[in-house]
């Protein structure tokens, strides 16, 4: 789930397998592609642009996602003896979707929990299962002189994410505003692009909603359908009169300024305005609840600024959301400046249909010849598996990567990069 490297002395499959993709399927070298289709064929689960906009059809695509753990074993088998290599990275996404669309069936006190779960009841167990063979398949692949990595980026739990509540608040807060309907002036809107607009959107509401997935889905390249999609979501926002905007997520809640001079039709100003808008926006997330239960319905509200100062910031939203799992949200929200919110449907029942959610929690098992056995390592980022793999290739880490090394990870015979870091650290 990334882009392929340029000038990369190596094999990259890109975008193949994987759940949500970051840009397009690329194999190189071309070679290497026409062996991968010949030998392999497709990869056999659909990805998120496939199932996202409806539910899947759970017992088939549980099948699917474990025909699709074998193929990519049989796949790696197959490269890890095809030439000499260095560094060995896959990626198992299987249970990615597992966990968004398959947690309902195996956990009892969720709210969309089925009374009899049939032959579902087990399907993410059954993923995971199908997983853990998958990673003994390989080991046996290597010899006991390669160190193995097996890393779990976050985890899963059940989905109370208030994300599709976020627009109800910030209408109420006065920040986002939906075009007027037209007709108040019959002579002015006929050509205008917004009466336009409300043409469309009334002749393709008089389009069955699964007619329109099936045409889009069996029809229209992936990349149309996103523009088409992201068409549909912003046609009706008045820009000249919203200072803030909800970046659609089922997962954590995105809310972007309408920021001057970085959107193209930005009405709040850079500085004091900026600061202070995503102060208010701040303060209010923190103070959200459930009516139900009275807790607190995030768990943490971040400045984007503070934590991710990096070049590529302007793309991300200003204010992020972690919900908190415990306050189990579904269609309330409640602040004490603003009052009530509600929807009509908990965020289950709404694409892309997540029954789970992301969850903070990750965690990292090695072997090799330099990794003490049975040692349990603390403190331990995401972010310091990178510079680490690279000091144990004897490349030193660019500046720009924040993670630390590891020490425990590489031995007695770790390089002076690596000693210097320990010796800052202590």
């Amino acid at each position: 789930m990334t882009c392929p490297l340029q000038n990369f002395n190596g094999a990259q499959i890109v975008e193949w397998g994987t759940w949500s993709w970051f840009s397009e399927p690329a194999i190189l070298p071309v070679e290497l592609k026409r062996e991968l289709d010949q030998k392999f064929g497709s990869y056999p689960a659909e990805d998120h642009s496939k199932v996202g906009m409806a539910p899947p059809k759970y017992s088939g695509f549980h099948q699917r996602l474990l025909a699709a753990v074998a193929k990519k074993v049989e796949v790696v088998k197959w490269l890890l003896e095809k030439e000499p290599w260095d560094l060995f990275l896959v990626v198992f996404g299987e249970c990615h979707p597992a966990g968004h669309y398959f947690w309902h069936f195996q956990d009892p006190d969720y709210v969309a929990h089925p009374e009899s779960g049939g032959i579902l009841r087990n399907a993410l167990r059954e993923v995971y299962v199908a997983l853990d063979r998958a990673v003994g398949e390989i080991l046996k692949e290597v010899d006991r002189h390669t160190t193995v990595l097996l890393v779990s980026g976050d985890g899963m739990g059940p989905n109370y994410s208030g994300s599709h509540i976020l627009p109800a608040l910030l209408e109420r807060m006065g920040l986002f505003n939906q075009q007027k309907a037209s007709g108040d002036d019959s002579t002015a809107v006929a050509s205008s692009p917004r009466s336009r607009r409300d043409l469309l959107s009334t002749v393709r509401g008089m389009i069955p909603k699964r007619l329109r997935l099936a045409v889009s889905q069996a029809i229209l390249p992936r990349s149309i359908n996103e523009r088409l999609s992201l068409h549909w979501k912003t046609a009706g926002m008045a820009w000249n009169r919203t200072r803030a905007f909800l970046i659609e997520n089922a997962n954590e809640g995105y809310i972007r300024i309408n920021l001057k001079g970085r959107e193209p039709e930005g009405i709040v100003e850079p500085g004091q305005e900026y600061n202070a808008l995503c102060e208010d926006i701040y303060q209010t997330a923190q103070g959200l609840v459930n009516p139900a239960n009275g807790l607190p319905a995030a768990h943490a509200v971040f400045k984007t600024d503070e934590i991710f100062p990096g070049p590529c910031r302007s793309h991300m939203p200003d204010i992020i959301i972690n919900w908190n799992e415990r306050a189990k949200v579904t269609t309330q929200l409640l602040v004490k400046k603003y009052g009530l919110m509600t929807t009509r449907e908990p965020g289950h029942a709404l694409p892309p249909y997540y029954t789970g959610n992301h969850r903070p929690n990750a965690f990292m098992a090695a072997i090799g010849p330099e990794v003490p056995r049975g040692m349990v390592i603390d403190g331990v980022h995401v972010l310091d598996i990178a510079p680490t793999i690279l000091t144990h290739l004897g490349i030193d880490p660019p500046s720009y990567m924040d993670g630390k090394l590891v020490p425990e990870l590489l031995g007695q015979q770790a390089p002076k990069a690596m000693a210097d870091e320990t010796a800052r650290l202590a």
